[in-house]
C-alpha cells in the first residue's frame, strides 16, 4: 500500500517535462552539503523552505525554529544517493522551560567507494568520503511573538587517509508579524568552520536566509512557504537561492495525512506524512534531471522523565493562562481562543480552559452590545446635532421675518424649532416678542403684555420688549 502510495504521487512530477537549472561547472562550495539538504522528510518535502518553520529539525536552516517546541521531539531521516552514497540525520530537541528550548543534531554524508590509484594509475584499491556535524543549539522567546536562537556545530571531514575538524557557529530570528504569519532569518557559519585536509585551507563561505510561512483555512489546513538562500560562490560571486512549497490536508482536517509539494534552484520535490499518535511517517520525492532520489523519516515526540514534564507542563499552562488573560483584557478575543486552543493541547481536561472560553463568549457578546449602544448612541447624537442646526436654522430665518414685521410668519417659522432651543435666551425672546405683536394686532392687550414681561423677564436688556410693554400698559390705563 506504502509503495502504491508513493508511485501514485510521483507520477504527477515524473509524467511533466519540467526545465532543470543549469548548475555552475565547478566543485561547489566547502560544506555546501549542510545548506543543500535538510534534517527532515517533512522540511525535503517542501523543497528545504524551512528558515520560517520549527520543530526539532529546523535548527538545520535557522535555529531560532526550535524555541516553539512544548515537548520533546525527536526527528530522524535517511536519504539513499545516486552511487552508494547516503546521508542520515537525527535531531533532539528539548524545551528546558516556557521560554527556552534546546536541541542536539547529528548530520552524516558519505560517498560510495572511488577507486584509489597512483600517480601512474595503478590500482591502490578503494577510498571514500565522510563529512560529519554535529549541531548544539539554545533558542529563547524574547516575546510573545519573537525568538532568536544560536547554533554551536562542529563539522568533522574524512578523505581516504586525511581529516580534519572545524567549529563554526549560526545564528537565526523567527517573528509573527499576524498570527497566521511566521518570517524567519538567519546567517549560517557567522562564525565559518575552516578545514584543513592537507595543504589548503577550506572555509564555509556565510549563508544568509530568510523565508515566511503562512498558515490558511479554506475547508482545508494549507501551509504557504517561500525561502531564498544567498551564499558565496567559488569565484566570489553571490548565488540567491529561491524556494517555495505547498503543505495540504487534501482529505479532511482530521484526518492526519498530508500532501506536500516543493520546488527550489536544484529540484522538484514531493512528499506526504502520515501521523498516528505521537508518531509522524514522512517521505520525500526529490526529482533531478537523471534520477529521483528518496527521503524516509520519523517524527517522534514524547515526555523523558514524567516528574519534571509535569513541573514544565504546569509552568507552560501557567504562562499560557496568563497570556490568555492578556490576549482577553487587550479585546483580542482570536487570539485568546488560540491560546486556550494551545492550553487544551497540552491538557485536555485543563479546568480553567472551558471557563476563560466562558469569559471570552461573555466579553465578546457584551462588546458586540457595547458597540451596538455606542453606534446607536453615536447615532442619535448625530441625529441631535442634525435637529439642532436645522433649528438654528429656523432661528435665523425666523428673526429675519420679525424685523420685516412679519411677526405671525416668525411665530410659525420658530415655534416648531423652540423646544430643540431651549437655552438659546435670543430665540426664546423673538418667539416671546412675536407672540406679543400677534396679540396687539388682535388688540388683546392682556396676553400681549404677558408675553412682553416674560420677554423683559429672560432678557432684561431688551429695550424693544420693554418700551412696547410701557406702550401698551399707557394704552389700557387710559381704556
Amino acid at each position: 500500500m506504502a509503495r502504491m502510495l508513493i508511485f501514485l504521487l510521483a507520477c504527477p512530477v515524473s509524467a511533466l517535462d519540467v526545465p532543470f537549472r543549469q548548475r555552475p561547472a565547478d566543485g561547489g562550495l566547502p560544506g555546501e552539503w549542510l545548506t543543500s539538504f535538510s534534517a527532515g522528510a517533512r522540511d525535503a518535502g517542501l523543497a528545504d523552505a524551512s528558515t520560517a518553520l520549527t520543530g526539532a529539525a529546523a535548527a538545520y536552516s535557522n535555529p531560532a525554529g526550535i524555541a516553539v517546541n512544548t515537548s520533546e521531539e525527536v526527528v530522524l531521516m535517511v536519504a539513499p544517493l545516486i552511487a552508494s552514497g547516503q546521508y542520515q540525520a537525527v535531531s533532539v530537541s528539548y524545551p528546558v522551560s516556557v521560554y527556552d528550548s534546546m536541541s542536539f543534531s547529528f548530520l552524516h554524508l558519505g560517498s560510495g567507494a572511488a577507486e584509489r590509484t597512483d600517480d601512474l594509475g595503478q590500482s591502490l584499491g578503494s577510498f571514500n568520503e565522510q563529512d560529519y556535524a554535529f549541531l548544539l543549539s539554545y533558542a529563547r522567546h524574547t516575546s510573545k511573538d519573537l525568538a532568536a536562537g544560536l547554533t554551536l556545530k562542529a563539522v568533522k571531514q574524512s578523505v581516504a587517509d586525511f581529516s580534519a575538524v572545524g567549529f563554526g557557529i549560526d545564528l537565526g530570528l523567527q517573528a509573527k508579524p499576524l498570527s497566521d504569519l511566521t518570517v524567519g532569518f538567519s546567517v549560517l557559519n557567522v562564525l565559518p568552520p575552516k578545514i584543513k585536509l592537507k595543504e589548503e585551507k577550506d572555509v564555509f563561505p556565510v549563508s544568509y536566509r530568510a523565508g515566511a510561512a503562512y498558515s490558511f483555512s479554506a475547508q482545508r489546513t494549507f501551509l504557504l512557504c517561500v525561502d531564498a538562500v544567498m551564499t558565496g560562490s567559488a569565484f566570489g560571486r553571490r548565488m540567491v537561492r529561491p524556494g517555495a512549497a505547498l503543505e495540504m490536508q487534501p482529505i479532511s482536517a482530521d484526518i492526519p495525512f498530508l500532501v506536500r509539494l516543493g520546488v527550489n534552484h536544484r529540484e522538484y520535490t514531493l512528499g506526504f506524512s502520515v501521523k498516528t499518535g505521537p508518531v509522524s511517517f514522512d517521505y520525500a520525492a526529490a526529482f533531478y534531471e537523471l534520477e529521483i532520489l528518496h527521503r524516509f523519516g520519523i517524527t517522534l515526540r514524547y515526555d523523558v522523565i514524567p516528574a519534571f514534564t509535569g513541573k514544565k507542563k504546569k509552568a507552560a499552562l501557567l504562562a499560557l493562562k496568563q497570556e490568555a488573560g492578556e490576549w482577553l483584557d487587550a479585546g483580542n478575543y482570536a487570539q485568546c481562543e488560540k491560546t486556550v486552543q494551545r492550553i487544551l493541547e497540552i491538557n485536555k481536561s485543563d479546568p480553567d480552559a472551558p471557563i476563560i472560553a466562558e469569559k471570552i463568549q461573555s466579553r465578546r457578546a457584551a462588546a458586540q452590545i457595547s458597540q451596538r449602544s455606542a453606534q446607536s448612541a453615536a447615532q442619535a447624537l448625530a441625529r441631535q446635532a442634525a435637529a439642532k442646526a436645522q433649528a438654528l436654522a429656523g432661528f435665523d430665518k425666523a428673526k429675519g421675518l420679525y424685523l420685516a414685521g412679519q411677526y405671525r410668519k416668525a411665530l410659525e417659522t420658530i415655534k416648531d424649532h423652540l423646544h430643540l432651543l431651549q437655552d438659546n435666551l435670543p430665540a426664546r425672546g423673538i418667539a416671546l416678542m412675536s407672540q406679543a405683536h400677534v396679540f396687539l394686532e388682535e388688540e388683546n392687550y392682556p396676553e400681549a403684555m404677558k408675553q412682553l414681561r416674560k420677554a423683559v423677564e429672560i432678557e432684561p436688556d431688551n429695550r424693544e420688549a420693554a418700551l412696547l410693554y410701557k406702550r401698551v400698559q399707557d394704552i389700557t390705563e387710559a381704556d
